[in-house]
């Protein structure tokens, strides 16, 4: 029986958005992704997980780092109603295996009603023949399968308590059930880890997944962390005249079975001189491989597992020690930014668009802009006492929206792509409207409205950083302060803004150059007079400064003189890398000058944060 479409309104609603903000309009008004993490309990042992690993001496320290369990879907969905009907991909994974869920099926036949692009990423130890018939019958549309090594012996090394044989007839029939069905879907991925061992066989790999019918193979870099210092030698690190022709054979292979090879990402991380691979090699070694437990052992693949019996485990004693995140729709747009540590990047044409378009729920509600936060990170918001659409449009995520298009980060929650480069160089809004477009006329027998027009018209907008600058340059001076903030501290102060028709003060705030703040002020009935400007730190007064330097704007703008301008030296002490509030008043007179309050964060450089 044909399926028919009902949301298809909603979704073109999103791609609209999407291509407003391409255009540097307004930020867009819905996710085109959500993360659902169904369960965040796992029933293997990765050796390279950093939560699960049975190497990791904090394996217990990080796992009460949460708490453990399974997504209630009927505490969930109904909060997200809104926001899934507009989403076009909804991932049914996080940090754990979702399959063990007891009412995984459910879960799932729960938001087929959504109309999207469904997929989880599995250790695939539960493709039962139920559950193939269920996955191909539901038209889901991919799952993703982690699996490196192409012997026994290898495979269970590194994942341990996983069944090779399992995992692979699995795939197996998944791949046969479709095969009986005529159906495309599920698309099955299989995504790999590039230790060194395994790159050198890619070519066999490749062998193997396609004999067991895998669409497509990921090959990811290998993520070494301190506490499992035994994988630092087998991290591969790409070098085009070594593992390029390695690259090159599997590559082939794949083409002639049909089989997807994606190394995009693995090869992204390459060396292009063997100096600086040396010199990569001595870092991943220094920074972990000489850590205790980490020299003097046998390191190989196939000596994890007993290696892993040896491992000593820290324990806090305590019962439980899960840290309730912050959250950062209930406080004050100040107070959060110095919680996210906004810094400059490194790269400074890096525009992540992850806040723009993901929408993650972890487990217990707590809302995430990426699949990559780490748990410590302050959350967007929770689902089980703010709606989705109300955390979406909330300051958590404008905060990080405006900072973005100004080239900063907050260090807090974009820390671990920064230091291992994993974020996502440019927005996949084109390639995520394709998938959907195919899938959608696969399941509906009819096509998404102007799929291609979207696309084309999103892809003229050009990349991440010409998004980004656009919107700057369509809103120069972005406010991400909420006007509730402009409260009373202790002393009355007039709407900033205020006109001569209100007062005779005026002035601005005009900016900041080498840490120090310039403006001006001046008296419209009385232009000879020198005003004084208090300046605050929040509550406290810390300078007052004269108003009598020539300012040229101000001259030619036909203001007076155009000696009213002022320039203030900021305090070594507010030096100290933290988010401070500066008012600007001018004294015994009750006005605020325009942009003022102003925000500065000393290690921003001369970055325009808001007011």
């Amino acid at each position: 029986m044909q399926k028919t479409t009902h949301l298809t309104n909603f979704k073109v609603k999103t791609f609209e958005s999407l291509l407003d903000f391409a255009r540097g309009k307004v930020f867009p008004e819905w996710p085109i992704e959500i993360f659902l993490e169904v369960s965040n309990v796992c029933d293997l042992e990765c050796a390279m997980c950093p939560i699960f690993s049975p190497l990791n001496p904090k394996k217990f320290l990080a796992l009460k780092a949460d708490e453990r369990g399974y997504m209630n879907k009927d505490a969930v969905l109904p909060l997200l109603d809104d926001l899934l009907k507009h989403a076009v991909h909804v991932h049914c994974f996080g940090y754990g295996e979702p399959m063990i869920h007891p009412e995984f099926k459910d879960f799932i036949s729960a938001i087929l009603p959504y109309e999207v692009l469904i997929d989880f990423s599995t250790n695939g130890m539960h493709l039962t023949d139920e559950m193939c018939s269920f996955l191909v019958e539901s038209s889901i549309w991919k799952v993703i399968v982690s699996f490196s090594g192409i012997t026994k012996r290898e495979y269970e090394s590194m994942y341990l308590r996983g069944q090779y044989d399992a995992v692979l007839s699995g795939i197996k029939k998944l791949s046969r059930l479709k095969r009986n069905c005529n159906s495309a879907y599920p698309i099955i991925q299989v995504n790999s880890i590039a230790f060194e061992h395994h790159v050198r066989k890619l070519d066999q790999f490749v062998d193997l997944m396609a004999d067991h019918g895998v669409n497509s193979i990921s090959l990811q870099s290998l993520i070494t962390i301190p506490e499992v210092p035994q994988l630092a030698t087998h991290r591969s690190v790409f070098r085009p005249w070594v593992e390029g022709w390695t690259l090159e054979k599997a590559h082939k292979k794949a083409e002639e079975y049909g089989v997807i090879l994606n190394t995009v990402q693995y090869r992204s991380e390459g060396v292009s001189s063997e100096e600086e691979y040396e010199a990569a090699r001595r870092s991943v070694f220094n920074e972990l491989g000489g850590r205790k437990n980490g020299r003097g052992q046998d390191n190989r693949i196939e000596n994890l597992k007993k290696l892993a019996t040896q491992i000593r485990y820290e324990n806090s004693h305590q019962e439980d020690i899960v840290e309730k995140n912050i959250n950062l729709m209930d406080i004050a747009t100040e107070e959060a930014l110095n919680l996210l540590r906004v810094e400059r990047s490194a790269d400074m044409n890096l525009y992540c668009f992850e806040p723009f378009s993901t929408f993650y729920v972890s487990r217990n509600g707590s809302v995430k802009p990426c699949c990559e936060t780490p748990p410590d990170a302050p959350a967007m918001g929770n689902v089980h006492s703010r709606e989705g659409h109300e955390i979406w449009k909330g300051n958590g995520f404008n905060i990080m929206r405006y900072t973005i298009v100004n080239g900063l980060y907050p260090s807090k929650t974009c820390k671990q792509c920064l230091e291992y480069t994993r974020y996502k160089k440019e927005h996949e809004i084109v390639r995520s409207l394709r998938e959907y477009a195919v899938w959608y006329l696969d399941s509906f027998k009819v096509r998404f409205p102007n799929h291609e027009k979207f696309a084309r018209r999103i892809q003229n907008c050009g990349a991440n950083s010409d998004i980004a600058k656009t919107f700057i340059r369509n809103h120069p001076r972005v406010d991400i302060f909420a006007s509730k903030e402009k409260s009373e501290r202790g002393r009355a102060r007039p709407l900033v803004g205020a006109t001569s028709v209100d007062c005779p003060y005026n002035g601005y705030v005009d900016g900041i150059v080498d840490n120090d703040v310039h403006g001006w002020a001046w008296n419209c009935e009385n232009p000879g007079e020198v005003c004084q400007v208090d300046i605050y730190d929040g509550d406290e007064l810390i300078s007052t400064v004269t108003a009598n330097l020539y300012n040229h704007d101000v001259a030619v703008a036909g203001i007076g003189s155009g000696k009213y301008g002022f320039a203030f030296k900021i305090p070594e002490r507010l030096l100290d890398g933290k988010l401070h509030r500066l008012y600007f008043v001018i004294r015994n007179q009750n006005f605020e000058l325009h942009e003022s309050p102003y925000y500065y964060i000393s290690n921003l450089g001369n970055a325009w944060i808001g007011r």
